[in-house]
């Protein structure tokens, strides 16, 4: 299958951060991401923010059992829905650009951001890399995303840590999806890590 084409930039360099849909729940969310990424901020990079589908994707799963949809199709209607939230976590920042194609986060800088809104929906559906079920939920769009820009890092904000930094574990602990694995492709130094943004704000590298 093929995957999304890279894109390259000699100019700017990427983190992608992806908020987990769970945390949408937090009524202070605005002030943790903002506290949070103050912490690690970096003024060589943009960062590439990526809603997770939370409860909108909880109930397509719903949907799904009631009335038989076909896992192709329920995870198109997904990827739909992080447009949503894509729009709700914009909306908590209304000077950070919401972006439909890669090739806009070069510009961010030069309009004064460092931080954009990447709804991923047209992105994902045209990605063929990306298997098209539940085992590929926000995060490993979030991982392939991250290797198509050569970001530098990927941080998955979570409502909890791992128990373990290796990926298979995490797995197990349901807490990454199967396909996230597969993803990455080794040499291009993408540094992942878990954050629970929740209760610690701890943070754990990840471990192939």
């Amino acid at each position: 299958m093929k995957p999304a084409p890279p894109f390259r930039s000699e100019n700017v360099s990427f983190r992608v951060i992806k908020v987990g849909g769970s945390l949408f729940t937090l009524p202070d969310l605005r002030q943790r991401l903002l506290d949070w990424s103050n912490g690690v901020a970096d003024e060589s990079c943009v960062n590439v923010w990526v809603a997770g589908g939370g409860a909108f994707v909880d109930q397509v799963r719903h949907w799904q059992a009631l009335h038989g949809l076909d896992e192709k199709a329920a995870h198109r209607i997904s990827i739909g829905l992080m447009s949503q939230t894509a729009g709700l976590l914009q909306s908590l920042f209304s000077d950070w650009p919401l972006l439909e194609n890669v090739s806009q986060f070069e510009a961010a800088p030069k309009k004064g951001t460092r931080n954009v809104v990447f709804d991923c929906r047209q992105w994902s559906l045209e990605n063929e890399s990306l298997e098209k079920s539940w085992e590929t939920t926000s995060d490993t769009i979030s991982l392939h995303l991250a290797v198509a820009i050569r970001a530098s890092h990927l941080f998955l904000l979570k409502s909890k840590l791992p128990k373990s930094n290796q990926v298979s574990r995490v797995i197990q602990e349901d807490l990454i999806d199967r396909s996230f694995a597969a993803g990455f492709c080794g040499g291009n130094n993408l540094i992942a890590s878990v954050v629970d943004l929740r209760d610690s704000n701890e943070t754990i590298e990840l471990v192939w």
